[in-house]
């Protein structure tokens, strides 16, 4: 019968779930901040909005090598957040 069937939880309106989401997000934030030097979060700012390892050298003045390194020690620092979550 269809009270058997549960409810679905609209995740995306559920007050409960948009205040769990917020506080990950927050801890997310915060030991992500504690993680990255200065240079690396600059790399990540850059390389979230859309630019290119090419373009972010060009923008901060470093070497394309340099960014791309970067880019690898970010990954590696998300893959080990995410995977201790």
């Amino acid at each position: 019968s269809e009270d058997d069937i549960p409810e679905t939880v609209d995740v995306d309106n559920d007050p409960y779930y948009l205040v769990a989401n917020q506080e990950d997000l927050e801890v997310f934030r915060y030991t992500l901040n504690r993680l990255l030097s200065v240079y690396e979060k600059t790399i990540l700012h850059y390389y979230i909005a859309g630019f290119s390892p090419s373009e972010i050298s060009d923008r901060i003045g470093k070497d394309e090598r340099s960014v791309s390194n970067a880019l690898f020690r970010i990954r590696g620092k998300l893959k080990c957040l995410l995977h201790d979550r």
